[in-house]
């Protein structure tokens, strides 16, 4: 999907400016199309004579990240003058193929493959300052191309021959400039300049530009420099920056930025965090190619697993549980992993069975053995997924109605505990996440009949048991672990809540869940969902039953969300409902689940198992259904909508504008897809 947006801002009637069949594309407000006319390359010819302030206002581009298909970039204005700059407005020739997919702080205007952005009514340079707006783009296979940026307007008046510097942010300051950085002491030639173009409560953005005076060219090994402990880098651009010695910062330039020919530049630039206050300009120190490193440089070993950023966490996901076909050669755990990984969710949600993905029982009931020997465990273990849920069944145990002897107990708490050591120790410093919990337990409970009303005692106690020892393991797994950067947490999950809360019967939500102390609680919600009932009410009937889940649970701290009860599993058979009823029926799931704070909502299944059931995101033919569909875009949108408020923001949105803009995102795509 690709919707030009600009969030938290009074919303207007949108027209489209791109469309391709019965899809609009791009969007636009009308005001921005009552702007004067975007300068055309005859036009500017024509225009009035150059304002003596244009040539103190500067333009650096950024390329903050860049993926297959598109990049998100950053426009800096910098007003270098005494003189404040009331508006400006900036103009470029889009590339070939390429088209402006969401945009931010500025208005923007279409006039074939130009494009104008213009200063909004807080868009304001005092003298010695900069603003900044930015967009994301769809680029196609090719990536992006960087046009060639210029400043077009100011102050309401038209520039007719911009006296401003290339957009690459590597361009030297002009020389009259008069807030060009004073150049920092360095044992090497190079001169550095180091200048803020932006800064908020907790954090900056800067850029350091490194100047060839000489008349041979140089290439820069490194530039270091020494910052007070609180400072931190959240983010880096044409370099790589790492922390020697305590506060000693080590700074690498990309391939493309570390030779300088004469009396050329070029820069590098991050955002920083800190505690606040006037930034303090270091002393940089430029080591060239050939020089020897400095003594007191202490090459990295490891990432400090302390400075791992918590996985960004949207919510929607899938799983694979015995897929019942393939389209691959690969094995059908790998293949079904990369395809949802190809969805662009960070989740992946699979049995640690070997026997349900048709690679033998082997390390069938020892998971660490699995994990260390099989080798498509260990592929998807080494996938881009941030939060990995397990199914790990191993009910036996509890489930013979006599309790859980001495031996059992000893038993599970170390197969439970030694996978929880092997998750911490392997994939410290990652960020990433692991769920151990296991598969609708209550039909385990009730021995699959749905009318028993009262359970065997035993039975009871046995699962009580069952659950806390588990939990107990993984408690004490992650206290005796030493590291940082990973977690591991344990959940169970529910499916008969409906005949707890209606009917009084004996269920795991009523009967097992109070007296145990899990992390978190998985809900397979469709006994509310497919209640015919609850059509077009799953905001209050979804809502009731998460919340009645969630009255049960004993309040437990030190856990990363908000709420504690996730929908695990849900979706609609195909045999049941139309595909566009279904498209609607999961839109509406979502939305109650996201809505009532739920901190995953887990749709059955990329592909469907061998029973046939309809439930499935690619069928067995290999194509593709609406809702797998409504993922890759709501991967793709609600992600690129995270790094845009990042750079504005200066740090990741909270799980509660996460939610708002979900919401928001969900609308639209049922309106679109």
């Amino acid at each position: 999907m690709a919707k030009l947006r600009s969030k938290r801002r009074p919303k207007t009637q949108l027209l489209c400016l791109e469309s391709l069949e019965d899809r609009c594309l791009l969007t636009a407000s009308p005001d921005l199309l009552l702007s004067p006319e975007i300068p055309t390359a005859s036009g500017q010819a024509e225009m009035g004579k150059v304002d003596a302030l244009a040539d103190l206002v500067t333009i650096e581009t950024h390329l903050l990240s860049q993926w297959d298909t598109g990049a998100t970039v950053a426009v800096v204005v910098r007003n270098g003058s005494d003189a404040p700059v009331e508006s400006w407005a900036v103009a470029w020739e889009m590339p070939a193929q390429q088209r402006i997919t969401y945009a931010w702080d500025a208005a923007f205007a279409f006039e074939g493959d130009t494009v104008m952005a213009r200063s909004e009514t807080d868009g304001a340079i005092a003298p010695g300052q900069a603003i900044a707006f930015g967009f994301n783009v769809a680029t196609g296979p090719d990536g992006w191309t960087e046009p060639a940026f210029e400043l077009v307007e100011l102050n309401g008046e038209p520039v007719s021959s911009p006296d401003v510097p290339p957009s690459d942010p590597t361009t030297p300051l002009e020389d009259g400039s008069t807030d060009k950085p004073t150049p920092s002491p360095s044992p090497s030639p190079v001169l550095v300049e180091f200048s803020i173009f932006s800064t908020w409560a907790t954090g900056f953005s800067a850029n350091v530009v490194l100047r060839n005076p000489t008349a041979e060219p140089v290439t820069v090994r490194d530039i270091q420099w020494a910052w007070p402990s609180d400072y931190g880098i959240d983010y880096v651009w044409n370099a790589t920056i790492t922390r020697h010695q305590g506060t000693n910062l080590v700074a690498t330039p990309t391939e493309d930025h570390k030779t300088l020919a004469p009396g050329e530049a070029i820069s590098f630039g991050f955002n920083a965090s800190y505690l606040g206050g006037s930034v303090v300009t270091p002393d940089f120190a430029v080591n060239l190619e050939g020089t020897a490193p400095p003594a007191t440089e202490v090459p990295p070993t490891t990432p400090d697993p302390s400075d791992v950023t918590p996985a960004r966490n949207v919510f929607l996901g899938t799983q694979s549980i015995g897929p019942g076909y393939s389209f691959t050669e690969e094995t059908s755990l790998v293949e079904t992993a990369r395809a949802i990984e190809a969805t662009g969710s960070n989740i992946l949600k699979v049995a640690l069975d070997p026997t349900l993905y048709g690679l033998g029982s082997l390390h069938q009931w020892d998971p660490v053995a699995l994990l260390q020997s099989n080798e498509s465990f260990q592929t998807v273990l080494g996938m881009d997924f941030d939060y990995y849920f397990f199914w790990l069944e191993r009910s036996g145990p509890w489930a013979d109605n006599i309790g859980i002897s001495p031996e059992e107990y000893v038993n599970e708490y170390e197969v439970t505990y030694n996978l929880a050591t092997y998750l911490l120790e392997t994939f410290e410093g990652t960020g990433k996440t692991f769920m151990i919990g296991n598969w609708e337990t209550d039909w385990n409970l009730l021995e699959w009949n749905p009318t028993l009303a009262d359970v065997n005692d035993q039975r009871v106690q046995g699962l009580i048991d069952w659950l806390n020892l588990r939990q107990d393991a993984i408690d004490q797994a992650k206290f005796d672990f030493t590291g940082d950067g990973v977690e591991v947490f344990h959940y169970l999950e529910v499916n008969r809540v409906d005949d707890a809360q209606e009917l009084g019967f004996e269920r795991v939500v009523n009967a097992v869940l109070p007296a145990t102390n899990v992390d978190f609680v998985s809900y397979s919600a469709y006994d509310v969902i497919l209640d015919e009932g609850n059509v077009g009410n799953y905001d209050d009937a979804l809502g009731e039953n998460l919340s009645y889940i969630e009255s049960l649970l004993i309040s437990k701290k030190g856990l990363p969300f908000d709420r504690r009860v996730f929908i695990g599993e849900f979706g609609f058979y195909l045999t049941d409902v139309t595909p566009d009823q279904r498209f609607e029926l999961t839109i509406d799931v979502m939305r109650a689940a996201i809505d009532w704070g739920t901190p995953f909502v887990l749709n059955w299944q990329i592909y469907d198992t061998a029973a046939n059931e309809g439930l499935y995101l690619i069928g067995p033919d290999g194509n593709p259904t609406r809702v797998h569909d409504l993922l890759v875009a709501y991967a793709s949108d609600m992600n690129q909508w995270a790094s845009a408020f990042a750079f504005q923001h200066g740090g990741e949105p909270t799980e509660g504008e996460i939610r708002e803009q979900a919401l928001t995102v969900l609308d639209e795509l049922r309106e679109i897809l």
